[in-house]
C-alpha cells in the first residue's frame, strides 16, 4: 500500500476512536433532569423508601389509627432535627380517601385569614389543597387512595415544596 493511503486509513481510525470515546462519555454523564425527576410514589412503602433516601427519619404511625380499618398504613417522615414532618396515609377505599382529604381540606379552610393564600386543584384521582398563612404552610394532597398531609412553619415551605414535587404530590 502507498504511504498516503495508509496515513488516511490511520487518520480515519483515530478519528473514529475519538468520536466513540466522546459519545461514550456523553452517554454516561448524569443528566440534570434525571437528578430532579419525580419518584413514583404509589404506596406507603415507596413513600417510606423515598423519604429515607432523602435523609428523613420515617416512623410507622399506624397504631395511632388502629380504630380506623380503612387506613391501611401511616408513615410520618421527620427531618433530622424533628422541626417538621410529612405524613403519608394509605387508605383502602377511594370513597374513604376522598372523605379523609375533604375533611382535612375543610379544617385548613377554616383557618384562612385575609392575608392567607390558598390553592386548590381537584382532578379525578388527584387533588391538592394548600394554604399559606402568616406563619404556616399547610398541604393536603390526594393521589388515588394515598394522602400526604403537612402543617409546617412557613420557614420550611420551600423545602417541603421541593420534596412534594419530587414525590409527585
Amino acid at each position: 500500500m502507498k504511504k498516503p493511503v495508509m496515513i488516511a486509513i490511520i487518520a480515519v481510525v483515530i478519528v473514529a476512536i475519538i468520536v466513540a470515546i466522546i459519545v461514550g462519555i456523553s452517554l454516561n454523564k448524569p443528566n440534570k433532569e434525571d437528578e430532579n425527576k419525580q419518584q413514583e410514589i404509589t404506596d406507603a412503602e415507596s413513600f417510606r423508601s423515598a423519604m429515607q433516601e432523602k435523609g428523613y427519619i420515617v416512623m410507622d404511625a399506624k397504631n395511632q389509627f388502629a380504630n380506623y380499618s380503612k387506613i391501611e398504613k401511616v408513615y410520618i417522615a421527620a427531618n433530622e432535627s424533628y422541626t417538621y414532618q410529612i405524613e403519608f396515609y394509605q387508605i383502602s377505599e377511594d370513597a374513604y380517601a376522598t372523605s379523609f382529604y375533604n375533611n382535612n381540606k375543610s379544617k385548613f379552610e377554616a383557618l384562612k385569614t385575609e392575608n392567607s393564600v390558598e390553592t386548590n386543584n381537584d382532578l379525578d384521582n388527584n387533588s391538592k389543597y394548600t394554604l399559606t398563612t402568616d406563619d404556616k404552610y399547610k398541604v393536603v394532597s390526594k393521589v388515588n387512595n394515598n394522602i400526604i398531609y403537612l402543617d409546617v412553619k412557613l420557614e420550611y415551605k420551600d423545602t417541603v415544596l421541593k420534596v412534594l414535587e419530587e414525590l409527585g404530590y
